[in-house]
């Protein structure tokens, strides 16, 4: 009995010891595997993969050069710091549309739509993402399944799907018809795999009927292949500032655009490495440095090209820019021309109060961003978020015209209603006011159909108001400035 009891008492450990082997070995493998796949959950978090991003533009449009030099920088260096820019060296600079903007988490391919490749990309992007008419229009940044269009609208959500593509793993090349053929250019790329187009019915824009239609402009037939598209030129479209807004964006057309007159950075040469495909360095710390987006070309239109953006439009404008300047002459050099009591009348403060509706909302519509109701002539909203609708950057132009319109109210006031010597100050006033505003007015109506390029009926009607009332006030004020110097 002691020694069966010896014999199972010395089996039984081993076994006990086999058991518990088995299972710090499977607890051990365990804990590697599920070691393993944190360790390569982290890696991949740690490495995002990249979101692509194809933008198009147009070397004459003043929101796509914005968009790319001031929030593009921004958007890398917030997204794995400042890019390398790669481009077909091997194509002439007047005549590349590609360029390809990239860093470790993000790739944006900036694509010429004025070019004959990048009108086509352009063409199939509008048919790909079912882009209806009215959107369209440059500057146009498409992100997964997502477009946006004009300089408020790409930074306002940009920054935000590049965040969710990079929590997703990354986004693919967009459903771009001929964009993984068109990056094969690109040198030094390597395989590009891009979404493929849905595969539902796409909703095509309706083609234009002549040059002056509201569809995206193609490269001049002397500039393009033997199956060129018919020949217009992009320009760009504009939207307000907040999403939630209700918005018709007017889109203007440019006439085709001669590639001869595209003029990139004379510095392009020397920005890129031809090794490296990444912008250089300058030598002299002195000197500014050169950003990977100066590779982009840049155009001005022409008087001519401005004008001939709408026609129609800003035929108006030079008619009433003609009026104002032949009222100006004619009120400085025939003091008389008008009768003396007629600045007097109701019709003066009626008509500045109407300016100051008018310019009421031009302020608003200036200061917010928010889309003007236009007639159907003009765009009202190129105009009052261009450049020149503030002074000195911050002041909108519609505010000053308020301002004026309240001090010729007050001065028409002071006019009837208060002593001689104050009286006659205040009709002096009235015309120093008005000819000011005129002349004021003359410059700015000059700047819509021959810089900005588009026409503002609200604009307009400032100006004839303006105008007018410089005529009622004209008697009076010079009879004023008269009996002032008769009595020193």
């Amino acid at each position: 009995m002691r020694t069966d009891a010896t014999t199972s008492f010395e089996w039984g450990i081993p076994i006990r010891q086999l058991i518990l082997g088995r299972v710090l070995r499977a607890a051990a493998l365990i804990f590697l595997v599920a070691g393993f796949q944190g360790a390569t959950g982290c890696l991949r978090t740690a490495q995002a993969q990249t979101v692509q991003a194809v933008l198009f533009f147009s070397p004459t449009c003043q929101h796509c050069h914005q968009v790319i030099t001031q929030y593009l920088p921004l958007l890398f260096q917030n997204n794995g710091g400042p890019p390398g820019v790669i481009t077909g060296e091997s194509i002439p600079q007047a005549e590349r549309s590609l360029f390809l903007f990239r860093n470790s988490r993000l790739e944006i391919l900036l694509v010429d739509a004025s070019k004959t490749l990048g009108s086509e990309l352009y063409m199939a992007s509008t048919r790909n993402q079912q882009i209806p008419r009215e959107r369209s229009g440059v500057p146009r940044l498409v992100i997964g399944d997502e477009y946006l269009v004009g300089s408020l609208e790409i930074p306002e959500r940009t920054g935000d799907l590049v965040r969710q593509g990079l929590e997703q793993g990354g986004l693919e090349w967009p459903a771009v018809d001929g964009l993984a053929d068109a990056l094969t250019s690109i040198p030094g790329l390597g395989p590009v795999v891009a979404a493929q187009p849905r595969d539902s019915a796409p909703v095509v824009a309706d083609e234009p009927e002549d040059s002056a239609a509201t569809q995206p402009d193609q490269a001049s037939a002397a500039d393009t292949a033997p199956t060129a598209a018919p020949a217009t030129a992009l320009t760009d479209s504009v939207l307000p500032s907040r999403v939630d807004t209700a918005y018709e964006p007017s889109i203007e057309v440019a006439p085709p655009v001669d590639v001869a007159e595209v003029e990139p950075d004379a510095a392009e040469e020397t920005l890129i490495d031809s090794a490296t495909h990444v912008v250089a360095e300058p030598v002299d710390s002195a000197t500014p440095v050169p950003s990977a987006f100066d590779v982009v070309p840049t155009r001005e239109l022409s008087i001519l090209e401005n004008f001939q953006l709408d026609p129609v439009g800003n035929s108006f404008s030079v008619a009433v820019l003609v009026l104002m300047i032949a009222s100006v002459t004619v009120v400085l050099l025939k003091p008389d021309a008008m009768p003396a009591t007629w600045g007097l009348g109701i019709l003066v403060p009626v008509l500045a109060l109407v300016g100051a509706g008018v310019a009421s909302y031009l302020t608003y519509i200036e200061a917010t961003g928010a889309t003007a109701v236009c007639g159907p002539v003009g765009d009202c909203n190129t105009v009052n978020q261009s450049e020149y609708a503030r002074l000195f950057g911050m002041l909108p132009v519609g505010a000053l015209g308020l301002l004026g319109y309240v001090a010729i109210a007050l001065a028409w006031i002071g006019s009837r209603y208060t002593p001689e010597p104050m009286s006659l100050w205040s009709r002096v006033s009235l015309l120093v006011m008005t000819l000011g505003g005129t002349i004021f007015s003359i410059y700015l109506t000059f700047l819509e159909p021959f810089v900005i390029g588009a026409t503002c009926a609200w604009c307009l009607t400032s100006s004839i108001i303006i105008m007018a009332i410089m005529w009622l006030v004209s008697g009076v004020g010079w009879d004023a400035l008269g009996r002032i110097r008769a009595t020193e």
